[in-house]
């Protein structure tokens, strides 16, 4: 799954700061919602700049049909690594997230209070 996460960076155009420009922009969007998000990036210079650079990436990978010319794609490339990422994540389900199981209950690590308190314990021993 990481080299999924890896290739999906890797093929796409966007530098970190644009993907951090993103990330902060849709966090302060109220309730991160895609209307509003969309109403940020176009008031921006850097969201227009960013929305056309991506759509300079889609636009190169419009009208290829074979998968020799896919393989020459970014958005292509992009594309396949998302979707290995969603076939993994769907193949091994159950061992990532095994709570979900019918009649399981998940178990639940130590809360911060009482990790905060073991903390004070051992700094008042």
């Amino acid at each position: 799954m990481s080299d999924a996460v890896y290739r999906i960076e890797w093929h796409n155009n966007l530098t970190s700061e644009d993907e951090s420009w993103l990330r902060r922009n849709l966090a302060d969007s109220r309730h991160e919602e895609f209307e509003h998000f969309w109403r940020v990036i176009l008031s921006f210079p850097d969201g227009v700049r960013i929305h056309d650079k991506w759509q300079d990436l889609v636009r190169d990978g419009v009208g290829l049909t074979t998968d020799s010319e896919k393989e020459h794609s970014q958005v292509w490339l992009t594309i396949r690594a998302c979707n290995d990422y969603m076939q993994w994540v769907d193949a091994d389900w159950l061992k990532i997230a095994d709570w979900y199981r019918p009649g399981s209950t998940p178990e639940r690590g130590i809360s911060a209070g009482e990790l905060y308190n073991k903390l004070l314990g051992a700094r008042s021993s």
